[in-house]
């Protein structure tokens, strides 16, 4: 598991690590506060396309990169806080788990 902390109003990448993930990878983010349970992000390859699902928590906050399933999360409070997980299956199943804690601005 990879601890990472951060400062509400910024942007962080959960970086996986990976390299060139093939084109018609299924990849699946879940986030939840202690679990990762809720799935947030949902992208394949469908008929030549990729097709991108993202939930309605995290609208207009997440961007995926297809050729590592890296995850940036713009803008992240402290409701972001919590147990990320990666799922990219290629015929087998590969997993990566991240901690995130979101902490309010000091001044």
């Amino acid at each position: 598991m990879v601890t990472l902390q951060e400062v509400e109003g910024t942007t962080i990448t959960l970086h996986t690590g990976i390299t060139g993930i093939q084109t018609d990878a299924h990849i699946v983010w879940f986030y939840g506060p202690e679990k990762a349970e809720e799935k947030i992000l949902n992208s394949q390859m469908f008929k030549g396309e990729t097709v991108t699902e993202i939930s309605e928590r995290f609208k207009e906050r997440l961007q995926l990169d297809r050729i590592s399933g890296a995850l940036t999360i713009r803008n992240i409070s402290r409701n972001h806080s919590g147990v990320y997980l990666l799922h990219i299956i290629t015929g087998r199943l590969s997993s990566r788990t991240f901690r995130v804690s979101v902490y309010g601005e000091y001044i």
